[in-house]
């Protein structure tokens, strides 16, 4: 039983954490003034966790909400 409490508490959390992510992206876009033309660096760091790159023509886009694009 508190097994299953622990993960439901941990899944929760995780949820949360992953909402304060998507509202600060949502408070970055909102505060734009006018629409992307170039590139933002400001903006880039409120989507992406990490990047690796394994050679030039293999790199992965980790966001911050977990999901990964594998380009290569």
């Amino acid at each position: 039983m508190k097994g299953r409490h622990d993960e439901v508490v941990k899944s929760i959390k995780t949820r949360h954490a992953k909402s304060e992510r998507l509202d600060g992206f949502s408070q970055a876009l909102t505060a734009q003034s006018e629409s992307l033309t170039k590139f933002d660096a400001g903006l880039w760091g409120t989507l992406i966790d990490f990047m690796t790159v394994y050679s030039k023509e293999d790199i992965s886009v980790t966001f911050k909400d977990g999901t990964e694009i594998h380009m290569g």
